[in-house]
């Protein structure tokens, strides 16, 4: 991995992140814009970028190996994560429900907006994929335990199994079945999800921006104490754990520079919408996921680096 290549992409998307802030003061972040950008984002842009960047690669199996070790790392990460979350938030915090809350804030990372444009930047098309099967990993523990958990009733609807099917994970399904099937699609086909495809990063961190405005602009007070936690093992604690994990393993050096960057995301941004469609504290998932977005582009590169000298 090129360090410099990762800090001149982080810059880039700080930079994105101030335009998105800066549109946000005069045009505000209204309920109606925020639906139209993540369902532009995330049924659209980032659909186009996975599409992209199956039709770049053959599907070996080399590759499909690679696809299940980091779709199984993802899993197991997310979801050691998670409980491991669980059982510290309850040492610190009495009441179930702040633990279960601050649980989900602290596991579940930003691995599509931030994860799969930043992949895709620094590897290519294998980046991109990886990544995008990384974050499928992630969804499929945010939408069962992750939603179950901050649930008051503790149970998975239909609606629950129904957002698991989601239009990246369309995506990383209909790539698979045109490599199987060795389907070439026309030239335009791909000169169109190219064209879409790098619209994902400058989209993903405008908005990213914009909610940022728009959090500060409510002024939403959260106790500092309520923050630290999350933060602190989402950015710091749970990737030096994978980290030392990973120094047992023997993996791909692509994987391991993927995995090295998923597991530093920040709280997911759309954590406060979740959060409020299951009647839970969405103030706090919509200030941890501010606060840990603007830190994370200082621990990301740290963190990488960290992880370089640990691993390789």
């Amino acid at each position: 991995m090129d360090f410099l290549l990762l800090l001149e992409t982080i810059l880039k998307m700080a930079i994105l992140i101030g335009i998105g802030f800066i549109i946000a003061v005069k045009t505000p972040l209204s309920q109606d814009i925020r639906k139209f950008l993540i369902m532009l984002i995330i049924n659209v842009v980032v659909p186009a970028l996975i599409l992209h960047a199956f039709l770049q690669l053959s599907i070996d199996n080399q590759l499909l190996m690679q696809i299940l070790m980091t779709f199984v790392f993802s899993v197991l990460f997310n979801l050691i994560s998670l409980f491991a979350a669980l059982g510290i938030a309850k040492a610190f915090f009495k009441q179930t429900v702040k633990a279960r809350e601050t649980a989900f804030l602290s596991a579940l990372g930003n691995t599509a907006l931030i994860g799969i444009p930043l992949c895709a930047t620094l590897f290519g098309p294998k980046g991109a994929i990886l990544a995008a099967v990384f974050d499928a990993g992630m969804a499929l523990i945010l939408w069962s335990l992750g939603v179950m958990l901050i649930q008051q009733k503790g149970s998975i609807g239909f609606r629950t199994f129904k957002s698991m099917f989601n239009m990246p994970l369309l995506a990383i399904l209909i790539g698979f079945l045109m490599a199987f099937l060795k389907i070439s699609p026309p030239h335009f086909v791909k000169d169109v999800a190219d064209t879409v495809g790098y619209a994902a990063t400058p989209l993903a961190m405008f908005y990213i921006g914009m909610l940022i405005m728009s959090i500060v602009k409510q002024k939403r007070k959260i106790s500092p104490s309520r923050l630290a936690l999350p933060i602190a093992l989402k950015l710091v604690v749970f990737p030096i754990a994978s980290y030392l994990f990973l120094m047992h393993l023997s993996l791909n050096e692509t994987i391991e520079n993927i995995l090295l960057i998923q597991v530093t995301m920040p709280t997911l941004s759309t954590a406060p919408i979740v959060m409020a469609m299951n009647h839970a504290d969405d103030e706090l998932g919509a200030v941890t996921a501010l606060s840990s977005t603007v830190l994370s582009l200082v621990s990301i590169p740290m963190l990488v680096y960290i992880g370089k000298i640990l691993i390789f």
